[in-house]
């Protein structure tokens, strides 16, 4: 059976759109016992991995930054030739997924054909500054990185090196449209850090843009590890029925609006104590820019209001004005 309180307050006027709010103060540890919680996730599943992927940069190390590199992984079960299916890389300081006009190429050939489910090293080479990378060879590169013998070194062209003091990127251009990119936090990578990257979360804002992970230091030229193909758990969004739930509204009764109420349900297997569980109840002018006209209902002084576990209760709201008493 309904109970029926009795709550002093507004007229609930029903020519005027308005709505009836409720306010929690405080927690609640009540759960629901009527609906199981629903998980919800935030994105689709993402559908497929790029398939080439820049893996891991390496703007700096120590000493002079003859050997910088940027990491790229052919993901599918094909060979892929840069040239013929229209790909490029870009250097940027931007990280908006734009196509940026800083193009690094072969610094032989006018072609990198990277096989299925290779990784290649591409050896950013410049001369600038005290920066003399043709100076030194391939075996020095190895030695420089710990490289060993496998895995291919491929000399690129096209920057004189990524920045160590700013954030920058490389893209994965394929016909003028960004496909993929990479991008590091200069506060991240140092003369003893490189910056691997991972396939985003299916709910990144967008997923053309790799995920920086952490690594450890000294680099891995070359070699790869599973984790940088593997996409996070989604962030998962329990929602279910809240505890306490107005489950109807009466604004406009018979004889003069003495009768007007509303409705409360506690959908819990818990006792809730409305009042002492921080509870309130606001009517408010929907559309009203001036939210100062909203009107707290207060519940009758000495009413302490105490539903059990899926109680119903009927809020009387009684007041006087306009012959309704």
């Amino acid at each position: 059976m309904k109970s029926i309180r009795r709550i002093p307050g507004a007229i609930m006027a029903a020519g005027t759109a308005g709505a009836l709010t409720l306010t929690l103060a405080g927690p609640v540890t009540a759960q629901p016992n009527t609906t199981p919680p629903t998980t919800i996730t935030q994105a689709q599943e993402q559908d497929t991995l790029p398939p080439l992927m820049i893996t891991e940069l390496a703007p700096d190390h120590g000493g002079v930054d003859h050997f910088e590199f940027i990491e790229l992984h052919n993901t599918t079960e094909s060979a892929i030739s840069m040239k013929d299916a229209g790909y490029s890389l870009a250097y940027t300081s931007a990280d908006d997924g734009v196509a940026a006009s800083i193009v690094l190429s072969p610094h032989e050939g006018d072609d990198i054909v990277i096989e299925a489910g290779e990784t290649v090293v591409l050896w950013l080479s410049h001369e600038g500054g005290n920066v003399r990378s043709f100076d030194y060879t391939e075996t020095d590169f190895r030695e420089e990185w710990g490289m060993g013998e496998d895995g291919r070194v491929i000399r690129i062209v096209g920057q004189n090196g990524m920045s160590n003091s700013g954030d920058r990127g490389v893209q994965v251009v394929k016909n003028g449209e960004v496909e993929s990119w990479a991008h590091y936090d200069a506060d991240t990578i140092s003369t003893t850090q490189t910056a691997e990257f991972a396939i985003p979360a299916a709910d990144a804002a967008d997923t053309r843009r790799l995920r920086q992970i952490a690594n450890e230091p000294g680099g891995t030229a070359g070699a790869v590890s599973p984790e940088q193909f593997e996409a996070p758990e989604p962030e998962v969004v329990e929602e279910g029925i809240p505890a306490l739930m107005i489950t109807e509204i009466l604004p406009n009764s018979t004889s003069h609006d003495n009768f007007e109420y509303y409705e409360i349900h506690n959908t819990t297997n818990e006792t809730i104590n409305v009042l002492g569980d921080g509870y309130s109840f606001q009517y408010i002018y929907v559309n009203s820019v001036d939210m100062s006209r909203d009107l707290l209902h207060p519940v009758e002084e000495g009413v302490d209001i105490v539903l059990e576990p899926g109680e119903t209760a009927v809020a009387w709201v009684s007041y006087t004005a306009n012959n309704i008493d």
